[in-house]
């Protein structure tokens, strides 16, 4: 129905579309350093099982998201 009435609006809204995923990119690429970065802060502390698996997790998330991000 929109290629039929407004075209235009077809092409602009791809446009957004196009745009939005390329901040989605670079939102979830930042998230993924925020992950590394955060997962540095354990680094230092006692090496406990829930220290363990923490950084275990956070490495999860930072997979999942790259994952998406590829």
């Amino acid at each position: 129905m929109r290629t039929v009435i407004a075209p235009e609006h077809k092409h602009k809204y791809k446009d957004i579309e196009n745009g939005l995923k390329g901040e989605e990119k670079v939102l979830i690429k930042q998230m993924a350093q925020h992950c590394e970065a955060f997962k540095a802060n354990f680094k230092g502390a006692a090496q406990g099982e829930w220290v363990k698996s923490a950084m275990s997790e956070i490495d999860s998330i930072k997979d999942d998201l790259k994952k998406i991000n590829s």
